[in-house]
């Protein structure tokens, strides 16, 4: 729902989408964005790829002034985060049913 002000990043292996996410910016100056709809197709996870993709991002970010990155983590995606150097803060949600965390990572 926020595609055309968004930036989309995908990993694509044999002109096959195998993992994507989107960053929306989030504040009018330009220095906050969220990391959001953060996927990679079931049988690929633990091999890297998110990992390649939200370090994509991030060098995305540096390039664009981009100071802080925030995300809303599903619990079981809490430890993926926190390795690639983001931290949580506030108290954890239930968004669409399910128990989230607010997690978000300086520049």
């Amino acid at each position: 729902m926020k595609d055309e002000h968004s930036w989309h990043f995908v990993a694509v292996e044999e002109h096959r989408v195998i993992g994507c996410v989107v960053l929306f910016p989030i504040d009018s100056e330009g220095h906050k964005a969220q990391l959001m709809q953060m996927a990679v197709e079931s049988e690929l996870q633990g091999k890297g790829i998110g990992k390649l993709l939200v370090n994509e991002l991030l060098k995305f970010c540096n390039t664009q002034g981009i100071k802080e990155v925030v995300c809303h983590s599903r619990e079981n995606a809490v430890q993926f985060y926190l390795q690639m150097g983001f931290e949580v803060y506030d108290e954890p949600f239930v968004e669409v049913g399910i128990p989230h965390s607010h997690m978000r990572l300086f520049l």
